[in-house]
């Protein structure tokens, strides 16, 4: 069994998507962050970060960053055809976009909410402000992709990306904006929302977003 680490509409959630869409057996262990539950002794020694998601293997063994995880999990169940195989055609662009929305988008958002966190100066606002046009940037190409060949990042093709993608839009300074501008992304999430395995989740997660 699987133990996944996470606060409500944080990282984990597409780990906790992807768990689902695999029918894995899974522990949810919810830290309450309010309470610094993420900063005690009993979670740092699992993950020194004190950041979430953090899975735990069958093994016992630990996962952390979230794009590792999904790209993982794919691959031991093949089967799922939730990523395309190391072989497929399909398999350069599954990678392209996992490593865009972690290192692009994600970090652009965490710039968004928690600019303090770059920067050592006393006005975190020129952060923010970059985060937020490097968040449009990226989005823009995502936009662009899904416009000439949608609905899905791949394609015709569903995949842990396309999971990923949800989730960090979700997490938009401005959600409803954003869709505005970029309305092939929001189908895109409407499309994610929408699968059996992602629906028996989002009441944990909908009033954190």
């Amino acid at each position: 069994m699987y133990t996944l680490y996470n606060t409500p509409g944080a990282g984990g959630f597409a780990v906790q998507a992807l768990l689902e869409e695999l029918g894995l057996d899974y522990k949810l262990v919810h830290l309450d962050f309010d309470a610094d539950e993420h900063k005690q002794k009993a979670y740092t020694d699992i993950n020194p970060l004190g950041q979430v998601p953090t899975l735990v293997l069958p093994d016992a063994s630990v996962m952390t960053e979230s794009a590792a995880m999904l790209i993982y999990l794919c691959d031991l169940h093949p089967e799922t055809g939730l990523a395309p195989s190391p072989t497929s055609l399909l398999r350069a662009a599954y990678l392209r976009w996992m490593m865009l929305l972690s290192s692009g988008v994600y970090t652009a958002n965490l710039r968004c909410y928690h600019p303090e966190d770059f920067t050592s100066a006393d006005d975190p606002e020129p952060v923010r402000e970059v985060g937020e046009r490097h968040l449009t940037e990226c989005w823009a190409v995502v936009e662009e992709a899904l416009a000439a060949g949608g609905p899905w990042l791949l394609g015709e093709t569903y995949s842990a990306a396309d999971i990923y993608a949800m989730m960090i839009a979700q997490w938009a300074p401005y959600p409803a904006a954003n869709f505005a501008k970029f309305p092939h992304l929001e189908r895109l999430c409407d499309g994610v929302r929408s699968r059996l395995a992602v629906a028996r989740i989002l009441p944990q997660h909908d009033d954190f977003w």
